[in-house]
């Protein structure tokens, strides 16, 4: 799955502050993040996972709602969606600036996410 490292790579920063793919194990598939975040920043994606991995049939209950947004004082959103790659699920988190606009790009990324073989 180190492809979807490179689709990372790929990010523009404009879009995503960080982002993280994690496996239906809570193994890190791909892991990406802007210079400069501070350390409390750069673990909320990976401290949300671990509740939603953590919690009985978490990534189920995600997948029925489709998406999961949370914002952090900043105005930040941290959004939590299951995509799968080659029928196998698993959990994506974007952190996006304050007051852009992030359904496109995450769609696009998605895309490139899910026509990894």
């Amino acid at each position: 799955m180190s492809n979807a490292q490179t689709v990372f790579q790929k990010i523009d920063p404009k879009r995503f502050l960080a982002a993280l793919l994690l496996d239906e194990h809570g193994e890190t598939v791909a892991r990406y993040q802007i210079a400069g975040l501070d350390i409390r920043t750069q673990q909320a994606p990976l401290d949300v996972a671990t509740r939603v991995l953590n919690y009985p049939k978490g990534l189920q209950i995600l997948e029925m709602l489709q998406e999961s947004i949370f914002y952090d004082m900043d105005g930040r959103r941290l959004i939590c969606r299951v995509i799968h790659i080659n029928e196998h699920p698993y959990l994506l988190i974007v952190l996006t600036p304050a007051n852009s606009a992030y359904r496109r790009a995450l769609s696009q990324l998605i895309r490139q996410l899910t026509n990894l073989s």
